[in-house]
């Protein structure tokens, strides 16, 4: 069964969205209610050194994709959990692309992620985010986080 935004009866997590697809101008909503954000930019303008099997393409020259499901969202906190949880590592880590091409997109998901949140974060900051907060694994440590307008001290002292 094909799911719209519309289906999303909470309109708080409703506008999160929207500022989300704004801020990602590539991104989209599929039919499983998943917020997919994609990087613009075709490898082959950036380096030489990349596998282009690795590559989804959509539309024009549309490369890579990091989704989350918005269907079980119930607020803004768990958009932004969401947001840390699982594009924390595409802001971070290298993509077995080549060097430049994941440093390309990482600046892309980066930015993206500190202009939804009003953060400032640098590459550091978000390896940080992703080693206690990515994939999801300590949910309460991240709401807490959210709530202390993302002190990193919370998560330096658990190293």
């Amino acid at each position: 069964m094909n799911k719209e935004l519309e289906d999303i009866k909470n309109i708080e997590v409703r506008k999160e969205a929207f500022k989300l697809l704004e801020i990602f101008e590539e991104g989209f909503l599929n039919s499983n209610l998943e917020l997919v954000i994609c990087h613009p930019v075709n490898p082959v303008d950036i380096c030489d050194d990349f596998d282009y099997r690795i590559w989804h393409g959509k539309g024009r020259n549309v490369y890579c994709n990091y989704y989350f499901r918005i269907e079980d969202c119930n607020s803004k906190i768990d958009i932004k959990c969401k947001v840390l949880a699982w594009w924390s590592r595409a802001a971070c880590k290298s993509e077995p692309a080549g060097r430049q091409a994941s440093e390309v997109i990482q600046d892309y998901v980066r930015r993206g992620i500190n202009e939804y949140l009003g953060t400032n974060f640098s590459r550091e900051d978000m390896e940080l985010i992703y080693c206690y907060l990515g994939n999801d694994i300590n949910r309460k440590l991240c709401e807490e986080f959210i709530r202390s307008k993302y002190d990193l001290s919370l998560l330096e002292k658990r190293r």
